[in-house]
């Protein structure tokens, strides 16, 4: 499932994706990393997937120091990785994810044509990832999907979202088709959002 994404217009789209990433399994540093090391030693690592390349999350997420890394091995006490960015410390988290990639496309239909115009890393060190779409208008559509940028797997889409959507159940779900459907006017002094609710 995916989470609550809004969409807010000012110059063009800026779509906010909260950071929702599928976890698989949890271990812990055992023992403090610096900047650029290749080897992390945890506690225990035989539940994380053996045989390929895996992706870890490096703390957790929105920590200042979060990060996702590639492994390529591992044994039970020690995770061969590329090079981490930052510092980390005894006792973070490292999480297998599925996804690291947040993959975003557009229509300027509801059914129409998606096409993808970004593809952009999880900013783990906060708790979404923002997306700017400076050509975005009110009108368009945008449907989202998790990525995996070493298997290039995606996850199955968002349904459809729009500056203009608002979430099923909402009060203005409910009031604005009774609205249209009886003919009143969007500026109509008596019957409006504030007498229908």
């Amino acid at each position: 499932q995916f989470p609550q994404i809004t969409i807010r217009h000012n110059i063009g789209n800026t779509i906010d994706i909260p950071n929702q990433l599928d976890i698989k399994v949890l271990t812990y540093l055992s023992n403090n990393t610096n900047t650029g090391v290749i080897a992390l030693p945890v506690d225990n690592a035989r539940d994380f997937t053996s045989g390929s390349s895996i992706l870890l999350l490096l703390s957790s997420l929105g920590a200042e120091n979060a990060e996702i890394v590639t492994s390529t091995s591992h044994t039970t006490t020690s995770f061969v990785t590329g090079a981490t960015a930052l510092p980390h410390n005894r006792g973070d988290n490292v999480q297998e994810t599925k996804y690291n990639q947040v993959v975003v496309s557009k229509s300027s239909t509801l059914n129409g044509v998606y096409s993808v115009i970004s593809t952009a890393s999880f900013q783990v060190t906060q708790q979404s990832t923002i997306i700017n779409d400076p050509t975005g208008l009110t009108t368009d559509f945008y449907k989202v999907q998790w990525k995996n940028s070493i298997t290039l797997a995606l996850s199955s889409s968002s349904a459809p979202i729009s500056v203009l959507t608002y979430p099923e159940g909402s009060v203005a779900d409910i009031i604005n088709p009774v609205i249209l459907a009886m003919g009143v006017s969007e500026n109509d002094p008596k019957i409006n959002t504030t007498f229908l609710i």
